[in-house]
């Protein structure tokens, strides 16, 4: 990166990807555009292209100039071109491990392909870590993907999606105090970080304490925009039927189907986080509805979700949710 003014820009843009935020991700698309434009042979523009694109599918950003369905054949056609110019940087491949992860949810196997090339090239490339144990969660076991998430933290000690992912694991297999001390150290390093954020809600919940759960998520809708404040909402709805106000889980309930009323379809996060909360107040129905919601069940990332996660289990004596699972899954084996 010899151009200053092309290292300034990417360095913007990944501030901004790393965010998680729909503002953060438009500032970098900006960058990554802008780095581009200077020089169209950068290839770590089109890898911040690449994952901010899959991004921006994953968590439904709205941006202006940036179509929903156009997304996707945007982050394809980024992660081409960051292959084509060095596929010997493994950020090319961990791009590439991001985008194929959307391309087909139903099948991991590619991207977990491309998250090893990525490692063979740079064994401290913290993504390509994270990709890896992403996939690894989602076809064979929570327990073994701990491993390369501890790695990715190894190599970058203060990485937050890894150590938020890391909390997330021990949150799924049950461990709450472990994940809390994961989560801890993301706040510290950014109290901002809206997955942790999220995660932190849940978790609190789980280990009692639902005013520090409705703390976490009331900043989550106050630093977020779009479906992050329908998460916000969703939690909160969670943390009111666990408490036993019913009156008030509704109250937030009705919120999040005015928010989502215009929605196409849900992301994978609002439907599952919406159906927690009906979950919490006993209304399978509830839950399952907004479960079907989304358009693709066989989506592995959901089926780890299905499987794993705490507030959903309650669902799983309904032959209904158990019919969501793919063939030979048992909720909690994680």
């Amino acid at each position: 990166m010899q151009d200053p003014e092309i290292a300034t820009l990417y360095r913007r843009g990944m501030r901004g990807y790393d965010s998680r935020t729909a503002g953060g991700a438009f500032e970098a698309v900006r960058s990554f555009n802008a780095a581009i434009a200077r020089d169209s042979s950068f290839a770590l523009g089109w890898v911040g292209l690449a994952r901010v694109y899959t991004r921006i599918v994953e968590r439904q950003f709205d941006l202006p100039g940036v179509q929903e369905d156009s997304a996707l054949h945007l982050a394809n056609t980024a992660a081409d071109r960051a292959l084509l110019l060095d596929s010997t940087d493994a950020e090319a491949w961990v791009a590439d491990a991001a985008v194929l992860r959307k391309t087909d949810p139903t099948d991991v196997k590619p991207s977990i392909r491309a998250a090893r090339r990525a490692i063979a090239l740079d064994s401290t490339n913290s993504g390509a870590w994270h990709f890896l144990a992403l996939g690894l969660a989602e076809t064979g076991s929570v327990v073994e993907a701990l491993g390369a998430w501890r790695q990715s933290v190894r190599m970058h000690p203060t990485y937050t999606q890894g150590l938020t992912f890391l909390s997330l694991a021990h949150y799924w297999l049950r461990q709450y105090d472990s994940a809390q001390v994961y989560a801890d150290s993301v706040m510290t390093i950014d109290p901002n970080y809206m997955l942790d954020r999220n995660a932190n809600g849940y978790l609190a919940v789980e280990r009692g304490d639902n005013a520090r759960a409705l703390d976490m998520f009331d900043a989550q809708r106050r630093l977020g925009t779009g479906p992050e404040v329908v998460l916000s909402y969703a939690g909160r709805a969670f943390v009111e039927a666990r408490s036993g106000d019913t009156a008030a889980a509704r109250a937030s309930q009705r919120i999040i189907d005015s928010l989502t009323a215009s929605y196409r379809t849900v992301s994978l996060h609002v439907a599952e986080d919406a159906a927690k909360s009906y979950a919490a107040l006993g209304d399978v129905d509830g839950a399952l509805k907004w479960l079907a919601r989304y358009p693709v069940p066989r989506d592995l990332h959901f089926q780890l979700h299905l499987r794993c996660e705490p507030p959903l289990a309650v669902l799983a004596r309904d032959a209904r949710f158990r019919a969501l699972l793919l063939p030979g899954t048992r909720v909690g084996a994680c």
